[in-house]
């Protein structure tokens, strides 16, 4: 109950500061909430809006080869795919309860073995939705 609580008042401040940074036009910067993966989770899902730039592409009509997701892989530019869908996961890394390394260690790989190994109770599409950027496509080779 504590904890819930704890978790709330977090949300409800960095949502104020959210607003405020928005009227500013500033680009939404996400803070990590130390110590705390509930908070730190649910910050990611209430703010992960913040993340999609409505003038975008389509995402739907974006393909990436795996040779292309493989060179997101730092912390500073982190991409994965999951199910043939590529997500930029760069902001996300700071709210993974599991910590920031499990994720840099996948950071440009296909994760969808990984999450099925060690949490197949997780619907990872409904966590990363809105850091969906497109699908993955096999290159055919030429004869």
């Amino acid at each position: 109950m504590t904890t819930r609580k704890h978790c709330c008042e977090h949300i409800y401040i960095f949502q104020n500061s959210h607003e405020q940074e928005m009227e500013d036009n500033n680009k939404l910067k996400p803070v990590n909430v130390d110590g705390n993966s509930c908070a730190n989770q649910m910050l990611y899902a209430n703010l992960s809006e913040g993340f999609k730039n409505d003038e975008q592409e389509d995402p739907s009509t974006k393909t990436f080869t795996v040779e292309e997701v493989a060179k997101h892989n730092t912390e500073k530019d982190a991409w994965v795919i999951y199910n043939k869908k590529v997500y930029d996961i760069t902001h996300y890394i700071k709210y993974h309860p599991g910590g920031e390394d499990i994720l840099l260690e996948q950071a440009g790989k296909d994760i969808t073995n990984y999450v099925f190994q060690y949490h197949p109770w997780v619907n990872v599409e409904r966590i990363l939705a809105n850091t969906y950027i497109g699908k993955t496509i096999k290159l055919k080779k030429l004869l």
